[in-house]
Parts: structure tokens; C-alpha cells; sequence
């Protein structure tokens, strides 16, 4: 509501305004939002591929190995 506000950055606090604060956040908030993307891409990658060798195993092996998690 006009006044300042201070961000905790790193050691220290610095004092900005409220529309500083706010793109501030939201720059971050974007940022942590691709990170998350990105790394939800890679494990979509790691499971299709853990599907396919996985398939391979069954195929060359059969029913004498157990590749399945236990819950």
C-alpha cells in the first residue's frame, strides 16, 4: 500500500517498493516454473526410456526377472 518493503536476499535485507517487490517475485516465480518444466520433461524422457529397456529385458529374459518396484 505505498510503503517499502524488504526482501531477504541472500545475508541481508534490502528495502525496495511494492511494484519492485512484486516484479521481483514474479521474475522468480517464473524462473522456479521453468526449472520445474524442464525437469519434469527430463523424467518423462527417463520413464519412456525405462519403458522401452524394460521391454527389452521381458522380451530377452521372460518371466525370470523382476523389474517391477515394490510398493
Amino acid at each position: 500500500m505505498g510503503d517499502e518493503l524488504k526482501l531477504f536476499l541472500g545475508e541481508c535485507f534490502v528495502t525496495v517498493d511494492e511494484d519492485g517487490a512484486t516484479n521481483y517475485l514474479e521474475r522468480i516465480k517464473e524462473e522456479k516454473e521453468a526449472e520445474i518444466d524442464k525437469k519434469q520433461n527430463d523424467l518423462d524422457a527417463i520413464e519412456t526410456k525405462m519403458k522401452m529397456l524394460k521391454t527389452y529385458l521381458y522380451a530377452k529374459f521372460g518371466s525370470s526377472i523382476n523389474l517391477e518396484e515394490d510398493a
